[in-house]
């Protein structure tokens, strides 16, 4: 079955994931056209010339800046085994919600702000439909964590 990934920006489907024919996961356009695929343990995605494109973690596509830009819907059959690595909660923040999580994180170092977020979205894991308030005050929990100043 294909699962669908969204840009964070605008929620819209850009790419879909297929693992029918055994083996590596791939990543195509909505057009059908081979755009990347996952490596083994589907912790990155790589163009068909073996670029690194993304890294992946909790169902997030995050370029190299660390900025989350695409998210799985990661919507099966019941009982189906995902195909991502480590797809925890039913969490899906909107493009609104994570250009918070973002600003929070900016001030961290790129590769910090990967983990910032994985940390953001695991203290949101208990809420459903978590709304902003809950975004920002799960940012600055976190941000104490890592010793951000205060906004």
């Amino acid at each position: 079955m294909a699962r669908y990934l969204h840009r964070c920006s605008d929620g819209a489907p850009c790419y879909y994931l297929d693992d029918e024919g055994g083996g590596d996961v791939m990543g195509y356009t909505l057009a059908g056209d081979w755009a990347f695929h996952l490596d083994s343990d589907g912790g990155a995605a790589y163009s068909p010339d073996g670029r690194l494109l993304f890294s992946v973690s909790d169902g997030y596509f995050y370029d190299a800046s660390g900025a989350a830009v695409l998210y799985c819907d990661e919507e099966g059959a019941e009982g189906e085994e995902s195909i991502l690595p480590e797809l925890g909660g039913p969490v899906r923040l909107t493009a609104a919600q994570m250009a918070i999580v973002d600003s929070f994180a900016a001030p961290l170092h790129p590769h910090v702000r990967q983990a910032y977020s994985q940390r953001v979205i695991e203290l949101l894991e208990d809420e459903r439909n978590p709304d902003d308030a809950d975004v920002r005050r799960a940012c600055e929990r976190v941000g104490q964590e890592y010793q951000l100043p205060p906004r």
